[in-house]
């Protein structure tokens, strides 16, 4: 009879012990991921802003340069994308 109690209660924190290392897994692993994205998401914000800076500040090319000056600096349009960027980067910090 005692080796039946001391069975069930065995078996029973084995069953326990796996599930909670399964559930330490599970959480890491999901913690692990969320970093990962954050990283990739801050990596691709900071790349598309060099890409707008470039643009931004790029010599004009020779046929905006024959459109005039509006037409050869666009970084007037550029700023509120900038800006709206640099907001959502500082945002998720």
């Amino acid at each position: 009879m005692v080796f039946d109690k001391t069975f069930w209660l065995t078996l029973t924190n084995t069953l326990l012990g796996t599930l909670v290392v399964a559930c330490l897994l599970f959480c890491g692993a999901v913690c692990l991921h969320e970093v990962v994205n954050r990283l990739r998401r801050r990596r691709r914000y900071e790349a598309e802003l060099n890409q707008d800076m470039r643009e931004m500040f790029a010599p004009p090319d020779a046929q905006d340069a024959a459109l005039g000056t509006a037409a050869a600096h666009p970084a007037p349009r550029f700023l509120g994308t900038v800006r709206a960027r640099w907001r959502l980067l500082l945002r998720h910090h």
